[in-house]
């Protein structure tokens, strides 16, 4: 039985306009709030991993210092420590590991990881680590107003005009990421509503705690 006659080959340049004409079709047009939301996801996977250079040439033990630096149950130690948390997170054990401040937190995180809704969490962590770089920047108006006469060897260079741009460039880029995902803000609102109250009270314990302490001296 004769084989049918072979089809008459297509030139390659055709070849690669087709596919490239199918692919223009059938991609759909990447608007603004995409972008802003890959962003979000790439900006809250990765921040704050890249603090530790900014000290590691000057420290003398970066070996052990770094990776106790990148632990997040330090900062629930630190808080603690400033009144600011549960004064049970300052125990150590032996091996300098605050073990009740990592297991308070990895009592938080291990449920959100088995979750799986690790793009819901990294876009939440961008839109709090904003927040909180412009509360940390806006620190700086409120300290140069309530204490203008406090020694500062270290001078802000374009004072006010470039922190307050960098001000505004956090806060643009909070609004879209909010507006890209507004669960993470609804998320990230809830989160602040709890903490400022239990911030407020423990502050105010703190200070009198402080009082007290005064006038036993």
């Amino acid at each position: 039985m004769p084989f049918p006659p072979l089809a008459e080959p297509i030139p390659i340049s055709e070849v690669v306009a087709r596919a490239g004409a199918a692919t223009l079709s059938a991609a759909p047009a990447v608007g603004f709030f995409a972008v802003i939301a890959a962003y979000q996801m790439i900006y809250g996977a990765y921040t704050c991993w890249h603090a530790p250079i900014y000290f590691v040439e000057e420290d003398a033990n970066a070996v052990k210092n770094i990776p106790r630096a990148m632990g997040t149950a330090r900062i629930l130690y630190g808080m603690a420590r400033d009144g600011l948390f549960l004064p049970v997170a300052m125990r150590v054990n032996k091996g300098g590991t605050p073990h009740i401040a990592l297991a308070i937190t990895a009592a938080f995180a291990v449920p959100l990881i088995f979750s799986g809704a690790f793009v819901f969490l990294f876009k939440l962590m961008a839109a709090l680590a904003i927040f909180t770089f412009f509360l940390f920047e806006a620190s700086l108006f409120a300290l140069r107003r309530k204490q203008p006469d406090l020694h500062r060897p270290f001078r802000a260079f374009g004072y006010p005009l470039l922190p307050a741009f960098v001000c505004l460039l956090d806060l643009a880029l909070l609004a879209a990421f909010i507006a890209a995902d507004p669960m993470s803000g609804v998320y990230m609102l809830g989160l602040i509503a709890i903490c400022v109250p239990v911030g407020i009270v423990l502050h105010r314990r703190r200070a009198a705690a402080s009082r007290a302490l005064a006038r036993r001296r």
